[in-house]
């Protein structure tokens, strides 16, 4: 597959329990498959951190970007929450999601900074949890 930013050929590389396909070498963004960035872990955020990224490598940033996946179908963009802070790209075909760098640290800041609401998502806190490394109610 080829990186829907830079066009440099995407590696698969583990992430925790999953795997994730990365321009290792070239922008630095991750391809989520559908679901994939629900099932991220603790192990998996650090694989992702670590991802290389070339500084002389030109993205496009405002070029519409097609699914690495889906030949020929163009990804949506759209912020990631109600808050409106972080934007991504995401395929209306597979649901799949396009991070460029730095957008997965910004989401984690995001769900950090959301509002607690009465019957909040426990999984979510969770995983957020998980991400950041510290301890959660749900072991």
């Amino acid at each position: 597959m080829k990186c829907p930013a830079c066009g440099h050929e995407l590696v698969t590389r583990a992430a925790g329990s999953i795997a994730v396909d990365v321009c290792d070498g070239g922008c630095g963004g991750v391809w989520f498959d559908n679901f994939e960035l629900r099932k991220i872990d603790e192990a998996g955020s650090e694989a992702i951190r670590e991802v290389a990224r070339e500084i002389t490598v030109e993205e496009r940033p405002l070029a519409p970007r097609a699914c690495p996946k889906c030949r020929g179908q163009r990804m949506m963009r759209r912020y990631f929450s109600r808050l409106k802070r972080t934007e991504i790209d995401e395929c209306p075909a597979c649901a799949g999601i396009w991070l460029d760098v730095g957008e997965f640290d910004a989401i984690q800041e995001e769900l950090l900074a959301m509002p607690e609401k009465p019957g909040r998502n426990a999984a979510l806190n969770h995983s957020v949890s998980v991400i950041r490394g510290r301890p959660s109610p749900l072991g």
